[in-house]
């Protein structure tokens, strides 16, 4: 059974007397209004009998192992049983937050977590040449100990040749699927790598095609938060494709 912060009682009598209490208000004409079918409720309803008996049994001087291993597994029974109301019957309209009260369960929090947008610059670093691959790191600029263990990045490249970036060139970033850019021009910010991919690796890869060897590429990074806001710009740098 799984318990800690558990909404659901750990001890066997806790939760024997939860259940009496869900029986005791979910009346057969309220089961009805809540939308439970009456099968429903008459099972609980015996479940709820079966633990109450074998419990007490158990408790008792004639318990035996069988008997304690009876209630065992019913009282995993019954667990499973009110674990599967309270998702089915207990977290939908029509009942509201009196009535999750009055069943002695928690209200959920609906409330969304916010998420900061990043604040930090991260620095991308080339540290590998391979033939047609670029090799790279990435760090935070401003906080060396912050932001890169929080937020992936978005890596955005070009890349050019003789200062003007060759039209429909393919690069592909490992892992990932090829992307198709054309730019009239030397980028002059990183506004202007309208190419990019998502990672939350430290080091990767950029791989080129053949033929893109002696070219430059253009990189620069920016933090993205969970719903994909981005933080400020990283330095653009470039280098030669190997």
């Amino acid at each position: 059974m799984t318990h800690g912060t558990d909404w659901l009682p750990r001890k066997r009598s806790k939760m024997l007397a939860m259940s009496q209490d869900w029986l005791v208000i979910v009346t057969p004409d309220q089961a009805e209004a809540w939308n439970i079918p009456v099968t429903e409720r008459a099972m609980l309803n015996s479940q709820t009998t079966i633990c109450d008996g074998l419990l007490k049994q158990a408790q008792g001087s004639a318990h035996t192992p069988v008997i304690t291993e009876q209630c065992r597994a019913a009282f995993e029974a019954l667990e499973a049983m009110m674990r599967d109301w309270r998702w089915r019957y207990f977290l939908i309209p029509p009942l509201t937050s009196a009535n999750l009260v009055q069943l002695l369960l928690p209200i959920p929090d609906d409330t969304r977590t916010p998420i900061p947008v990043p604040v930090d610059q991260p620095g991308i670093e080339i540290n590998k040449w391979a033939p047609h691959t670029l090799g790279f790191r990435r760090f935070t600029a401003t906080d060396l100990g912050g932001a890169k263990s929080d937020y992936g990045v978005r890596v955005y490249y070009a890349l050019t040749e003789g200062g003007v970036l060759a039209p429909n060139e393919v690069i592909m970033a490992r892992r990932f699927a090829p992307n198709f850019f054309i730019l009239t021009s030397v980028p002059q910010s990183p506004e202007d790598l309208t190419s990019s991919f998502f990672t939350r690796r430290e080091y990767d890869l950029i791989e080129f095609p053949p033929e893109a060897s002696g070219k430059t590429c253009y990189i620069a990074a920016r933090f993205e938060n969970g719903k994909g806001q981005p933080g400020p710009w990283g330095t653009m740098i470039h280098a030669i494709v190997p």
